[in-house]
């Protein structure tokens, strides 16, 4: 589950509002830091799915640098992780090669592990973007 930075304003009753830069159109609100990640929990799910639905790709969370610098994040009183359930989608067959030797490591490795090649692959994608992005 992908987490999304959520640019966060106090407001004057002493209750935060929330938005992300990555999912335009998502946004939360509440009392508390907690409820208002919930709500926009909630939000972003809801939007996600019905872009989802429609065939909309799901962007990646960008890093906080990329978020800091929306400019609508210049005023922020805080910046929050929010954890996303983001559906999977279809599956789409590529093409891809490798070098004799790597493709047998895979295989060995992926059969170690009880996975297919594809499954290995996917796993080994996710936690290298996880590293990379963040």
């Amino acid at each position: 589950m992908p987490h999304y930075i959520a640019v966060v304003h106090g407001d004057d009753e002493g209750g935060y509002s929330c938005f992300f830069p990555d999912i335009p159109g998502a946004y939360g609100s509440g009392k508390t830091l907690r409820t208002m990640k919930q709500s926009a929990r909630d939000g972003a799910e809801l939007l996600i799915d019905d872009w989802a639905e429609s065939g909309r790709v799901i962007p990646m969370p960008s890093s906080l640098d990329v978020c800091a610098a929306h400019e609508d994040a210049q005023d922020a009183d805080a910046f929050v992780q929010v954890k996303v359930d983001v559906p999977e989608g279809p599956k789409t067959r590529v093409n891809v090669m490798f070098p004799a030797q790597t493709l047998a490591a895979i295989d060995k490795a992926a059969e170690q592990s009880g996975q297919s090649r594809s499954a290995f692959l996917e796993e080994a994608a996710r936690q290298r973007i996880a590293r990379e992005m963040g």
